[in-house]
Order: C-alpha cells, then sequence, then structure tokens
C-alpha cells in the first residue's frame, strides 16, 4: 500500500494523539486533527512544544458522522481513539465507518492491553467490541494494545507533592509501562508507510516495571529539588477504594473496576514484555527512568 501524504487523527488531544499529530508533521505528513476545542489544542501543542507544520486542527465531535466523513475527505489512514465513555463503542466505531466512507483505506485504532469479549473491565470489553466491529468493516486495519501509559502517574504528582510518597495496592508487582510517547512512534510509524498490520499488537516498555522502582526513578530526577526521595507504600485494596471514591468522586463500580487493575499487578497478570515497538519503529521504547528524567519539572512542580 502507498504511503499517504494526508492523515486522520481522532482525537488530536489525548496522551497518545498530540504525539500522533506532531510525530505526523515532523515526518513532513499533512494532518487533519480534530479535536472538540481547536481552541485549546492549539494552545496545548504550543505549551508543550509539539510540532504543528501541516496540521489543520478541525474542531468536531467523534459522535457526529458527518463531521468526521467531511474532514477524513482525501485522507488515506485515519487514527482512532477516544477517552472511555458508556458509548465509546458507538463513537469509536461509527467515526471509523465515517473515515472509510469518505476513502480512508487503513484505521490505526489505540485499543487496551486486555481488550477481550468476557474482561471484567468496561473499557476492556468496549475495546475489543470497537475492534470487531471495525474488521467487519475492512481489512485493513492495525490495532495497537499497549499496557499501562507512563504518563498515568502524572495523577500522583499532587500526592508526591503532599505525601512525599506514591501509595499504591500493587505490592511488588511489576507492570508493563509504556511511554505513550512510544505508542505514539509506532502509530506514526504505520500511518506514514500506510501498510496495515491486519492483527492485534500488544505494545509494552523495554521491561516491566515496578511501583517501588517508579518511586526511585522519580526520586533521583527531581533530586535537586527535594530534601527527602519519594518511597512508596503499599495500601489495601479497601483503603484505595475509599480514595477514589472519597477524594477522587468515582462510583463504587468505578472504583471497583480500578482496584481491580492493581490487584492483577500484585497477581503478576500484567508482568510482561514485547518487542512490538522496536519491531515496528526499529528502535527499543524509552525506559521508566528516561521518562523520569524528560518529566522531572512534571513531577517537581
Amino acid at each position: 500500500m502507498a504511503a499517504t501524504k494526508l492523515v486522520l487523527v481522532l482525537t488530536a488531544t489525548g496522551q497518545v494523539g498530540r504525539h500522533v499529530v506532531s510525530g505526523l508533521s515532523e515526518a513532513g505528513v499533512s494532518v487533519r486533527a480534530v479535536t472538540r476545542d481547536a481552541a485549546r489544542a492549539k494552545k496545548l501543542f504550543k505549551a508543550e512544544d509539539l510540532s504543528t507544520d501541516g496540521v489543520e486542527f478541525i474542531q468536531a465531535d467523534l459522535r457526529d458522522a458527518d463531521a468526521i466523513e467531511a474532514a477524513a475527505e482525501g485522507c488515506g489512514q485515519a487514527y482512532v481513539a477516544s477517552s472511555d465513555a458508556p458509548d465509546q463503542v458507538a463513537m469509536e466505531a461509527g467515526a471509523a465507518r465515517a473515515a472509510l466512507d469518505a476513502g480512508a483505506t487503513h484505521i490505526v485504532k489505540l485499543s487496551s492491553c486486555d481488550a477481550a469479549a468476557d474482561a471484567p473491565f468496561t473499557w476492556a470489553r468496549h475495546h475489543a467490541e470497537i475492534e470487531r466491529r471495525i474488521a467487519g468493516m475492512t481489512t485493513e486495519f492495525s490495532f495497537l494494545r499497549p499496557h499501562y501509559f507512563m504518563q498515568n502517574l502524572f495523577s500522583l504528582t499532587k500526592e508526591i507533592g503532599d505525601t512525599g510518597a506514591i501509595s499504591l495496592p500493587s505490592g511488588e508487582g511489576r507492570i508493563g509501562m509504556i511511554d505513550a510517547r512510544d505508542i505514539a512512534a509506532a502509530a506514526v510509524k504505520l500511518l506514514v508507510e500506510g501498510e496495515p498490520l491486519r492483527r492485534t499488537v500488544e505494545l509494552t516498555g523495554p521491561e516491566p516495571v515496578s511501583f517501588s522502582r517508579v518511586a526511585q526513578a522519580i526520586s533521583a530526577a527531581v533530586s535537586g529539588t527535594r530534601s527527602n526521595p519519594i518511597a512508596f507504600l503499599s495500601i489495601k485494596d479497601e483503603k484505595y477504594l475509599r480514595r477514589l471514591i472519597d477524594k477522587d468522586n468515582m462510583s463504587q463500580e468505578q472504583a471497583e473496576e480500578i482496584a481491580r487493575v492493581y490487584q492483577d499487578v500484585r497477581n503478576g497478570v500484567l508482568d510482561v514484555q514485547t518487542d512490538e515497538v522496536e519491531k515496528i519503529t526499529g528502535r527499543r521504547p524509552r525506559t521508566f527512568e528516561r521518562f523520569a528524567q524528560d518529566y522531572a519539572e512534571k513531577f517537581s512542580s
């Protein structure tokens, strides 16, 4: 399949999507970057010093099939992703259908490592169903199933600042954490070259990482701004549930699903490493230590 010079990116400001847009821009590929707030997107890209050469920001909702089809006109490839939502299946599958109807010939979907029809997590079942629907529309697809984003840890910055510790119910279990920039690099490679994988690939960092190692790496990265190292505290599920419900305003059901993830970490379910990033991009993904150094300012703020 011939490489494309125009790519549709849905959605443009996600943790991965912003780097997909920037990576395509740096590769000299024109991008139609769909976002619900174009002005906010432009500010975000400027604040994070992300490339926008050749990028057209289009304000549209993924639920608006007509708007997506119009945005996809002339695009050979489409990157499809969205945030978790009750209607995520209809939203993403509808957006993929609209892109294909406009002439796109390759769908790169951001999925989840635990995607399965019988998964215990709502988001995992959603991703499995979206994959199933897209595969029913076209054989020209690439499904990326990354593990836990390293960028998810930005949510811990307040706790680190307030308590000097990271407290999670993970024990010494390890997880195949991956930098969102490496997920994006894999997507960009597929979108630029235009050759579909026609399968799912599980993406991880170079090695599984425990949260005690996370604390050590962040401590080293911010050592110039802190007098004491950051501690890791393994807490009980019940305490973590109460924090999610009382402080993060989650429902009981949402909190239980998130807590279940850390049960899987403790039980070794997510202690996984693959070489798919290197196979696709030609280079090894970033270590957690590299990630912590790159974002030291965020963790020290």
